[in-house]
């Protein structure tokens, strides 16, 4: 067993001590706390997917954030969202959606918002197309797709891959850049406005790009 689930494994009694040394290792490589700041979801009410539960801290901090906000988190196991606080669950709509399922079915729903941060450097190269035309066909006409991921670029992104590699153990993480990443969203939704915020001069190597989906848009189905 690779480093990261092994010690996860063994703090299982210390939710208090988890969280702690998951947040500083975390805070070496990003401030999720500048990434909300980022968030441009600035209608409250509205409808967010999550793409990528992880632990579940980001999702968390977003719903803590925005109280009106309605959340819906999505991995493709149910080990997911382990560090949402308690106050949060009845709040926060936890589902599944296996590999196989959102290729077939993509995510069931629309959503005013969907974000995918930190996920698409740990898809192999080969699913990411699909992924992307999926998110876009999950986000209601008019709405947003945001996107955050990492620069290849500096110390800092060497030692996050490497992290992913050899300590989470997930082998085939490749990092893609924002203007890899701006053409693979402009390629399945080729009328979206697709801008990059202050994130990566903040908080380098992260970036985060927000797409707007035009309001009258045909159907992306077609790029499965």
């Amino acid at each position: 067993m690779v480093v990261g689930p092994l010690l996860r494994k063994s703090l299982e009694g210390s939710p208090g001590l988890t969280r702690w040394l998951t947040n500083t290792y975390r805070g070496f490589f990003v401030d999720l706390h500048l990434l909300v700041d980022q968030l441009p979801l600035t209608t409250p009410t509205a409808r967010l997917l999550n793409i990528g539960t992880g632990d579940g801290v980001l999702v968390g901090l977003v719903a803590r954030r925005y109280p009106q906000l309605s959340v819906t988190t999505t991995d493709i196991t149910p080990n997911q969202g382990w560090l949402i606080d308690e106050d949060l669950r009845d709040r926060i709509r936890l589902q599944v959606h296996t590999p196989d399922e959102i290729a077939s079915h993509g995510f069931g729903e629309t959503y005013d918002m969907v974000l995918l941060a930190d996920v698409f450097h740990h898809v192999p190269v080969r699913d990411r197309s699909q992924l992307m035309a999926r998110a876009w066909q999950a986000t209601s006409p008019g709405g947003t797709l945001l996107v955050k991921d990492i620069e290849d670029r500096g110390i800092k992104a060497r030692l996050s891959l490497w992290s992913d590699r050899y300590l989470t153990g997930d082998r085939h993480t490749e990092l893609i850049g924002a203007n890899a990443m701006q053409g693979l969203m402009v390629q399945f939704e080729p009328r979206a406005r697709v801008d990059a915020t202050g994130l990566v001069q903040r908080d380098f190597p992260n970036y985060l790009l927000i797409g707007q989906r035009v309001t009258a848009s045909p159907s992306i189905v077609s790029h499965r």
